[in-house]
């Protein structure tokens, strides 16, 4: 991650604490949230959809555990900065071939409208 700004990760919420609930930009953190994460750097080949780019390091875990249980799809996580601030960009992929990711696109279009096709290299 740290020399080519992507990485795997895999969140998972620890079983103390089940709960579905809609993505917001600021979501109410709780003090004892937990969540494992797995990170690995990623290669950086093939398409992905971006669904967004965050400042805050918990408003990405937050949308990413929701898509890990709505959609069951690989993500990745590019670490980028932008005017001087660190941001997160949350990508669902990769997909080998511009198709695959278009009908993704259109799958979490639904649900996350601003989301867009980007090429990884």
């Amino acid at each position: 991650m740290i020399g080519d700004g992507t990485a795997k990760v895999r969140v998972e919420t620890l079983p103390q604490e089940v709960h579905s609930t809609t993505f917001k930009e600021t979501p109410n953190v709780e003090a004892d949230e937990f969540f494992d994460i797995e990170v690995k750097p990623a290669k950086q080949a093939g398409w992905a959809v971006q669904i967004g780019s965050f400042g805050e390091a918990a408003n990405f875990i937050h949308l990413a555990d929701h898509i890990m249980q709505s959609y069951n799809q690989h993500l990745l996580v590019q670490v980028a900065t932008v005017k001087g601030a660190k941001v997160y960009r949350l990508l669902v992929g990769p997909e080998q071939s511009e198709e695959k990711a278009k009908e993704l696109l259109e799958q979490l279009k639904k649900e996350y409208p601003d989301a867009f096709i980007t090429h990884l290299g």
